[in-house]
């Protein structure tokens, strides 16, 4: 049933896809309709290349409307600035000192600074600058600043924007993930949004579709190892514990075949609404999403048992209710070990790439194609495009 489910979903996906190429002009209109031009930027450091101690970065934002006319603040429902890094995903954080930003989760704003609000902001018009705090304790590397815009006219007119800049060395850290692989499966046809978590319309309105804007760049604004983005859990001191994007984005991926009850329950889970997801891709096939192979040089507790998340890298006192498990190479108290058992390619007690072998496909190909549209770019009124399927098996014969 699952390979049925998977091959299906391609085929939709691929048709999906040759519908969004004869939308491409209408896609381009929808994307100037609803996305202000706003325009982020940071001061460059002294050295010219990264922020030493001592500095402090000056946020600037430019308000334009979506033809580039200027905006006033007051013309905004929000205007949330955000401050994470570095981009290694075990490190990266909220950096709160540099935002000044407050921490405590009972409180409003927390992890982030609230432009509407905040004193320290210097507004000229439709120019608005943040001074940071000087860089002090933050470790070396890439820093994303992203502002989150609303409008007021309409909570659908809204941006994402990012902007990177060094703290304490020169060498920029590469992304595991692009947006162009999450685009493949998430992006729409007919608008160029990206369909994930926050487009759907909540309680509080229509949907935060730019929050997903550059995944997961974008995402890493809430979702990091200390961040605005928290999960209920009742053995955490503060009743939440930080929910980092690689947590997340696994989580969800690995849909049903999730076990943890703490994320599966029907009531309670942290991932009840999506164990029903089923990867269209073979879930051990990291390459689908990640751009180089860190997923199997720098594996670590918190991206394995995401999807593995019926381990216990903690001490195990006594038996564990199923279908829990401790990890049977003992406890781990942090990521260090893990390539030493847990090698790239070969060797160790089980290597990731080994582990993470996917089958051959249960078919070979699944063939598909549609009539082309009558004027060569769009389909109009009245015409009738024909898809036509071709399933064959293993050997290559046709289904």
């Amino acid at each position: 049933m699952k390979r049925l489910f998977t091959l299906f979903f391609m085929i939709a996906l691929v048709v999906t896809q040759l519908f969004t190429t004869a939308s491409a002009s209408r896609s381009k209109k929808w994307k100037q309709l609803d996305e202000p031009q706003i325009l982020l930027s940071v001061s460059r450091p002294a050295s010219g290349s990264f922020f030493k101690e001592g500095q402090s970065p000056t946020v600037k934002v430019v308000l334009k409307d979506t033809k580039g006319k200027p905006l006033l603040p007051g013309d905004f429902a929000t205007l949330n600035l955000y401050l994470y890094g570095p981009e290694d995903q075990s490190k990266t954080r909220t950096a709160v000192e540099l935002l000044n930003a407050e921490t405590d989760r009972s409180k409003r704003p927390h992890h982030y600074i609230d432009l509407l609000t905040n004193p320290e902001v210097e507004a000229d018009g439709n120019v608005l600058r943040y001074r940071l705090n000087p860089v002090t304790s933050e470790e070396p590397g890439t820093y994303t600043a992203s502002l989150y815009a609303v409008l007021k006219e309409s909570s659908l007119i809204q941006t994402m924007k990012l902007a990177n800049l060094q703290i304490k060395t020169a060498t920029v850290e590469k992304p595991v993930v692009d947006k162009v692989k999450c685009a493949a499966c998430h992006e729409g046809a007919s608008n160029g949004k990206l369909y994930l978590h926050h487009i759907d319309p909540t309680s509080r309105g229509l949907g935060s579709w730019s929050l997903d804007y550059v995944p997961v760049a974008s995402c890493k604004s809430c979702h990091n190892q200390d961040g605005y983005a928290a999960y209920n859990n009742p053995a955490s001191p503060t009743g939440k514990t930080p929910d980092p994007i690689v947590r997340r984005v696994h989580g969800v991926h690995m849909g049903e075949e999730l076990k943890n009850p703490f994320n599966t329950d029907p009531t309670t889970g942290d991932f009840r609404s999506y164990t029903g997801v089923i990867f269209p891709a073979d879930v051990k096939n990291c390459t689908v999403c990640h751009v180089d192979d860190r997923w199997k040089t720098k594996p670590s507790r918190g991206a394995c048992g995401a999807c593995h998340d019926d381990i216990l890298f903690g001490e195990v006192n006594g038996s564990l209710p199923a279908p829990m498990r401790g990890h049977i190479g003992g406890p781990q108290a942090n990521d260090l070990a893990c390539s030493t058992c847990h090698p790239a390619d070969s060797g160790g007690v089980k290597a990731v790439a080994e582990a993470h072998k996917v089958p051959p496909a249960p078919m070979n190909e699944a063939l598909v194609s549609m009539t082309p549209p009558g004027n060569g770019k769009f389909y109009v009124a009245g015409e009738t495009p024909k898809v036509t399927v071709v399933i064959k098996d293993d050997k290559g014969n046709p289904l």
